[in-house]
């Protein structure tokens, strides 16, 4: 019996049932009453009852296990008491899911940063320094773009598992964006917490290999800061980390830079102006491009070919850098703004270049819209005069984002959105099904699509409840006469999930990897062989004939 327990309690016994009742509900995944325990194979009687239940995450994986123990000289657990226990589990699984990331078990940044703050402020972290490590992982989006949205996700889990390794002790790890990752090191100064910055990139270059005939790299830029604990300010040392992250990806990647300046200053702002002036150079010197990616049908009629169009900033050494590293935790509207103005000016010039081939070989093309550009006035003024100066046919021009915040919002958009549809614009709402409100305000927006969202896509070939929401998200749909994508189709059995309830058309890796928006309309013949066909399982004849 441990100290401290109450009489009578075997708390080891316990710890050692607990484990037993989350291996049987890790098997059997149900609620267990048992009134009567015995160990294996002996006569004699545990002297307790039990009652446990499983807890599940999001994907209905069996996490954890919820017991209740009592003396076997107690009364028996009747049913009511396992229906009380469920329910305090589905409680358990929505604080755990709010405090862990589904997809590598590390800890929210929202519960990141009220764990580090408790830790500050508890009485013995007094006069110490802390490390805290900014770990982003290189060239993700050229891994999802070669190989697959499914090995990007491997490679996170992959790098998450090596963050928590090396957060040992009283170490916290979180991962705080698609493919980037924070470690709080208390009572560490900042050389220590630099070494095991060093220890965690060469554990992550030892991940590289090949998948398939590809080569498949894997490094990280990781930048370390020191909060000091009388500061206690840990967004100040985050950015100061971040920064120093940034750094380490201007200097060629897989490396890890200190940050050596004072934490408790503007960093922040340090942080912000360098994102700025790196977006404002790539403006300058062309260093962005457009790339287009296909969306092919699912299951509905042949239709003409459409794309959606993909922001990538290019690297000093040829490589494409998605837009979201370098509009993520920094970002600032006016910057979201100027990227949408650029994306629209270039695109809707080289679609207007292309008038004749696209009258021959009609397609649509899909820009993005940030929520900054959605709430602008003038944007959508601005917007209006380019689509009108363009002169493109009806049709070949449509804008995703995301659904509005409230009814306020959706009010204050459908007049812009109207306006637009009179000179043959159509819109999509994007990322259906993230949150479930998405489709609340649908019947006041004059959308002609609804994209789902490519975590809930991932799911559909083996999550139950991702099939139910994807379903009713399609039925819904249809019933307002709208057209439906699934984003994130990167394997054939998502595929036919997706085809299987019903869902229009397909955007991932599965069905075609982006490519310069150029060389995508001087292909418009070949992709409207693609368009034509809707089986997705392997190419048509004429499509064989003319890759070959």
């Amino acid at each position: 019996m441990t100290g401290g327990a109450p009489d009578g309690v075997q708390t080891d016994l316990l710890a050692r049932l607990h484990g037993h009742l989350l291996t049987r509900a890790q098997l059997h995944g149900c609620t267990l009453v048992a009134n009567r325990l015995r160990p294996d194979g002996a006569d004699a009687a545990i002297p307790y009852k039990a009652i446990s239940t499983p807890i599940r995450d999001g994907a209905r994986r069996v996490v954890g296990v919820l017991a209740a123990f009592r003396p076997d000289t107690g009364p028996d657990f009747p049913a009511r008491d396992a229906d009380a226990l469920e329910g305090l589990a589905r409680q358990a699984a929505q604080i755990l899911a709010s405090s862990f990331d589904p997809l590598t078990g590390l800890l929210t940044p929202t519960a990141f940063a009220a764990q580090a703050a408790a830790r500050l402020l508890a009485p013995a972290s007094g006069g110490r320094s802390h490390g805290l490590l900014y770990v982003d992982i290189d060239q993700q989006s050229v891994v999802n773009e070669s190989h697959g949205m499914h090995v990007g996700d491997e490679i996170i889990q992959a790098i998450g598992a090596l963050v928590a390794r090396v957060a040992r002790e009283s170490a916290l790890a979180a991962r705080v964006g698609g493919d980037r990752f924070a470690l709080f090191v208390p009572g560490r100064g900042i050389e220590p917490a630099a070494r095991i910055a060093e220890e965690l990139r060469g554990a992550a270059v030892r991940l590289s290999g090949t998948r398939g005939d590809r080569p498949l790299y894997v490094s990280l830029s990781i930048g370390v800061a020191c909060l000091a604990d009388a500061d206690r300010r840990l967004e100040h040392a985050l950015a100061a980390a971040e920064f120093a992250c940034r750094a380490a990806k201007e200097r060629g990647r897989n490396r890890v830079e200190v940050f050596y300046g004072n934490a408790t200053g503007s960093v922040g702002g340090i942080a912000a102006s360098a994102l700025e002036a790196q977006v404002s150079a790539a403006l300058a010197a062309d260093a962005f491009e457009l790339l287009a990616q296909p969306v092919l049908p699912l299951t509905c009629a042949p239709t003409d070919p459409r794309f959606e169009v993909l922001l990538r900033m290019r690297g000093g050494d040829g490589s494409r850098v998605g837009v979201e590293k370098f509009t993520g935790t920094a970002a600032r509207p006016e910057l979201a703004r100027e990227i949408d103005r650029w994306v629209v000016e270039r695109a809707l010039s080289q679609l207007a270049h292309c008038r004749d081939r696209l009258r021959d070989h009609p397609a649509r093309f899909s820009l993005n819209l940030s929520a900054a550009s959605l709430a602008d006035g003038e944007f959508w003024r601005f917007l209006e005069e380019r689509v009108r100066a363009a002169r493109i046919a009806p049709g070949t021009v449509s804008f995703e984002f995301e659904p509005p915040e409230n009814a306020g919002a959706a009010e204050r958009l459908a007049p812009y959105l109207l306006r637009l549809r009179e000179q043959g614009v159509t819109f999509t709402l994007d990322h259906v099904g993230r949150g479930p409100d998405a489709l609340r305000h649908l019947g006041a927006l004059p959308v002609s699509g609804v994209k789902l969202d490519g975590g809930l896509t991932r799911r559909l070939a083996r999550h139950s409840p991702s099939r139910s929401t994807a379903l009713a998200i399609t039925q819904l749909a249809k019933r307002f006469g709208l057209e439906t994508v699934a984003s994130h189709v990167e394997t054939d059995e998502i595929r036919a999930a997706a085809a299987s309830l019903g869902i229009d058309f397909g955007q991932g890796f599965l069905i075609g990897r982006p490519h310069p928006l150029e060389d995508a309309i001087r292909d418009l013949p070949l992709y409207s062989c693609f368009a034509t066909w809707s089986g997705l399982r392997a190419p048509p004849p004429v499509l064989a004939a003319a890759a070959s």
